[in-house]
Formats: C-alpha cells, structure tokens, sequence
C-alpha cells in the first residue's frame, strides 16, 4: 500500500542520514596550506592501518592566481616511494581517491620547481584516509544487503564531496588572507614614500624660504 511505501522511504532516507552523519564525524575536515619557496619540496605524512584496506582521498589548489602553476607539483607516495598519483602539469588544482588494500606510511609531496625569480607559492592541500565499506555477511545476502551497500557507497561519495567543497572554502579564506597581506605591504610601500616625498617637499621649501631671506637681506643692507 501507499502507507508501507512511506514508511519504508522514510526509514532508508533515516538511514542515508545516519551513515551520513556518521561519515562526517569520523572523517577529518581540516584542509591546510603551505609557502614553497622556489626550489623547494614539503612533504607530509599520514599513516593508514597496516593490515587493513582504506581510501586515500584530497585535493590540492594555487592559492596564487595571477601566476602560471605550471613549476607547482604534487604526489602523493606510498612508504616505499612509488608514486600512486601526481597532478596534471600547469593545473592550479586537482582532487584524487585511491584505494590501497594495505595501509602503512602515505606522503604527499608539493615542489615548487621555479627559479628564485618567481619567488615562493602558497598551496593548499588535503588529505585524509577512511577505511573502506565492509563485505556483507553470509547472514546479510539479499536485496536489502544490497540496497544498504548503495546507500552506504552513495553518502561516502556524498561526504567526499562535502569534504572538497569545504576544502575550497578554506582555500578561498587563506587566498583572501593572502591577498589582504599583499595590499598591506603594497600600502605600507605607498605610506613610506609618500613620507619621504613629503619630507623631501619640507625640505626643499624650507631650504627655498631660507635662501631667498638671506638673498633679499643681502640686497637691503646694499
């Protein structure tokens, strides 16, 4: 009937919501950002349960975007440093999701391979490791099995992606912060000369008051 079909999606959509809500408070939000001078690699390090299965998931993004980032890379290594993925050349940002069937030591690495010139790049990053969905039990066989795997694989990409837009959130606050130091220094650098024209002004008024009262004190005494 019409009321068994209600009652039924509500309670799948109850349970969308608590694997979904569960998938936001055991996953971490934190997304952070780095200076890389020019010639220079950063790396850090996660560590994924050794005997377990997970998914190694992030993002990357050039907080600079005036500037080409075609000297920004990044990788992301396994504790044997073979590279398990590395961005596309001259991209400003990118996201990845890999899925290792054992854990251990994972670094990704961000170089800045510019010359002194181009000067330092700010990049924001994010990486995080979940553990991947369980099998179902011989007991658990079945459509429902089935359906509930679905919704569980649906919220986890629904998470994801939440993840990658609060990410960019965050990448957006620190382009704003950069930006807003660079206009202090820009102010700063226009307040300082504008003194010292200022004071070159002073100077050479008073220097032209002082030389014309002496020159008519002259003329009078003549």
């Amino acid at each position: 009937s019409s009321a068994e079909l209600i009652m039924m999606m509500a309670q799948r959509s109850h349970v969308v919501v608590a694997v979904l809500i569960a998938a936001l408070l055991t996953s971490s939000l934190a997304s952070l950002s780095t200076s890389l001078e020019a010639g220079s690699e950063e790396c850090f390090i996660v560590r994924a349960p050794a005997d377990e299965s997970a998914i190694l998931s992030g993002n990357y993004d050039v907080l600079e975007d005036d500037e080409s980032a075609e000297d920004v890379s990044v990788t992301l290594k396994d504790e044997r440093q073979r590279v398990l993925w590395k961005s596309v050349p001259g991209e400003s940002e990118g996201t990845f999701e890999l899925h290792v069937n054992k854990g251990g030591r994972f670094s990704l690495c961000l170089l800045n391979n510019g010359d002194k010139e181009d000067g330092e790049r700010t990049v924001g990053f994010a990486l995080r490791v979940r553990g991947r969905s369980r099998a179902l039990g011989d007991k658990e066989q079945g459509p429902d099995g089935e359906k509930a795997l679905e919704l569980i694989s649906w919220a986890e990409e629904l998470t994801e992606e939440w993840h990658t837009l609060l990410d960019h959130y965050d990448y957006l606050r620190s382009r704003e912060a950069v930006h807003e130091e660079l206009g202090d220094k820009i102010f700063k650098r226009v307040m300082r000369w504008t003194l010292v024209e200022a004071g070159l002004l002073v100077t050479i008024a008073c220097a032209q008051v002082m030389y014309f009262r002496a020159f008519f004190e002259k003329r009078r005494y003549l």
